[in-house]
């Protein structure tokens, strides 16, 4: 029997003889046999590339950073990302704060002298 007799013969109501339902059932344990095979290897290429992901996610792991910034927890993330900012802010400040000193500095001497 080919493959389309056997998707023709699903119903059990076609079979005309005991051998034709054999020959069906015959052609489906080696379908099954077929497909078990592939499972087989499927589930072994699957768990070979799990593996080989957990090691490529282990080698991220190592190289990323120890940082809040990366945190699961929110309120940590949070935190992380205010002391940048507030350091960011601070190191801006600082330079404009220097910026508007000079300039003041030059202006006042050239006012007094």
């Amino acid at each position: 029997m080919s493959e389309q007799s056997i998707e023709k013969n699903k119903n059990p109501k076609n079979f005309k003889s005991a051998a034709e339902l054999a020959e069906y059932l015959s052609l489906l344990e080696q379908r099954l046999e077929k497909l078990e095979v592939e499972n087989r290897k499927l589930k072994k290429r699957a768990l070979s590339e799990t593996k080989t992901l957990n090691k490529d996610l282990d080698f991220i792991y190592d190289i990323l950073p120890t940082t809040n910034l990366l945190s699961k927890n929110f309120l940590g993330r949070a935190f992380a990302v205010w002391g940048h900012f507030f350091v960011a802010n601070l190191l801006i400040g600082i330079v404009v704060g220097i910026v508007y000193f000079l300039l003041l500095a030059t202006l006042l001497s050239s006012i007094l002298k």
